[in-house]
């Protein structure tokens, strides 16, 4: 069996740095983004405490407020940059926490707080942009299907594909992944859900690797719930 190196870079998207330094917590804090705009007249979109517990303060939630859609946005925390994996060119598909115990997509609340967003939720939405070098992510447009297309872990351990659930879309109808060349581009999605425990995403698989060439680099984005 033989063996190629695939590089697969994982990032997140801007916010990550903006939490380094977090202000001090107020003793009355709202569940969610949507509470506080409701009880603050002159709140605007930015990052909050909030606590959907209601428990003890020091578990409290540094989280980004939508103003418009009063959405509740949870980054993923700080992540090693560069992933290399042994990945056999006979593979159908390689899921990336799965397949390195060292990395996992941790984001900034506890498991008990975000069950709380989730059961207080009726939607959540979730984007992740994917840079990718000979490498199809989503519709291969060559043989015009969805076979080589990625796979998402929900929080609820469901696999999400392109195949079997209707509401994954592009976030801005950018696929340029699609044309797999030797030109790096890009492909947008986005999974919007009205069941809030499918989210957020906790793996990714990806069924186009393991050959000479192929680059992957995966920017994952907030969870926000609504």
């Amino acid at each position: 069996m033989f063996l190629f190196l695939a590089f697969i870079i994982i990032t997140t998207l801007h916010g990550a740095s903006r939490c380094q330094h977090l202000p001090r917590i107020d003793e009355h804090l709202a569940k969610t983004c949507q509470e506080m705009f409701n009880n603050t007249w002159d709140a605007r979109d930015g990052f909050y405490w909030i606590n959907p517990s209601q428990g003890d303060m020091k578990k409290a939630i540094f989280v980004h407020c939508v103003f418009k859609t009063r959405e509740t946005c949870i980054y993923t925390k700080s992540a090693r940059r560069l992933k290399i994996f042994d990945i056999s060119a006979f593979e159908s598909e390689v899921w990336l926490v799965k397949n390195d115990s060292s990395y996992e997509i941790a984001y900034r609340a506890d498991a008990n707080q975000l069950r709380m967003l989730q059961q207080m939720s009726k939607s959540a939405t979730q984007a992740i942009t994917y840079r990718c070098k000979n490498s199809i992510v989503y519709y291969d447009s060559i043989n015009k299907n969805f076979e080589k297309s990625m796979k998402l872990l929900g929080w609820n351990n469901e696999e999400i594909t392109p195949q079997n659930l209707s509401n994954l879309q592009f976030m801005s109808g950018h696929d340029n992944c699609q044309h797999k060349n030797d030109e790096w581009s890009h492909t947008d999605i986005t999974y919007s859900t009205n069941i809030p425990s499918q989210l957020p995403i906790t793996d990714i698989a990806i069924r186009d690797v393991g050959r000479p060439g192929q680059l992957l680099e995966v920017h994952i984005g907030p969870v926000c719930f609504l």
